[in-house]
């Protein structure tokens, strides 16, 4: 959150949920009361002005504290193809997770800022790469977001 230009492309996202674009977060995504979207672009602009990276790590650091599992899912090695098995992995656990009930969410950061990976390596104590990170657990349902349309993904 300290950088300027991702915290401009993350506001870039987030819409009003009324909006009729598919693409992006809508505000209840991000804990807006639906009775307040209007407030939506304002919150992108706080966003986009202000560095909230203390009180977001804070946010997510109560997340993982309370969350019944955490799950690294890791390689031996850091090739495409390690990637790929990663992948497929992946598909596996999300599918299995949502034909029990499970609920997933996805803690990406640590593994996608270099400096962040290799401290979460070692405090897992494994040798190998982490590839990913996922929150599971029960949870009530939660309004989906809008997703495009098979017809404008598939060629």
């Amino acid at each position: 959150m300290a950088d300027p230009n991702y915290r401009q492309e993350l506001a870039n996202w987030i819409r009003p949920a009324n909006n009729s674009n598919h693409d992006g977060i809508p505000g209840y995504a991000q804990g807006i009361n639906e009775h307040f979207d209007f407030a939506t672009p304002l919150f992108a602009t706080v966003l986009r002005t202000f560095d909230l990276g203390n009180d977001l790590a804070e946010r997510s650091r109560k997340l993982v504290e309370q969350s019944p599992a955490i799950v690294v899912l890791g390689t031996q090695n850091d090739t495409q193809s390690d990637w790929l098995n990663a992948g497929q992995a992946l598909e596996r656990i999300l599918l299995r997770s949502q034909a029990v009930g499970l609920s997933c969410s996805f803690l990406n950061q640590p593994v996608q800022v270099p400096q962040l990976r290799s401290e979460l390596s070692k405090v897992l104590s494994q040798s190998g790469f982490p590839q990913l990170i996922l929150r599971l657990g029960f949870c009530k349902q939660v309004k989906p977001t809008p997703r495009r349309t098979v017809e404008d993904v598939v060629i």
